[in-house]
């Protein structure tokens, strides 16, 4: 009698053993996915509050009107529209300038066309006048 009374004891506490076990596995599981997604939560966040500290620096850069350092915090973003923006805009403000160089080319010729035109009837009138 004693010997399945052993037994039964045996296997009761065996069971428990068991639960105890497999609860204390299943608690260590929880914890470790607990952690894993603070970290990534924290990773998250840490990442958000530095691409809005390089845009905060961007537009601070923007607004003092410091193109170099602006166009390398672009570079460093690879924002490939602004990026693209930028040189678009680079290459009208070089048409500009050209085109506003030709128009005083342009202007600087005929004012002294006109002056020489001037100059010629200027200088028929005082032949006339002799």
């Amino acid at each position: 009698m004693f010997l399945f009374q052993d037994y039964l004891n045996a296997v009761l506490a065996h069971g428990r053993d068991f639960q105890t076990f497999h609860k204390n596995n299943q608690m260590k599981a929880q914890k470790l996915n607990k952690a894993v997604l603070n970290w990534y939560a924290n990773a998250e966040r840490e990442q958000k509050k530095e691409q809005e500290r390089i845009e905060k620096e961007r537009l601070r850069r923007l607004m003092a009107e410091d193109e170099e350092g602006y166009r390398k915090l672009i570079d460093q973003k690879k924002d490939k529209r602004l990026a693209f923006l930028l040189s678009q805009t680079d290459e009208y403000i070089i048409q500009l300038t050209d085109m506003v160089k030709q128009h005083k080319k342009d202007q600087r010729k005929r004012q002294k066309e006109i002056k020489k035109k001037q100059k010629q009837v200027k200088n028929l009138t005082t032949a006339i006048s002799i």
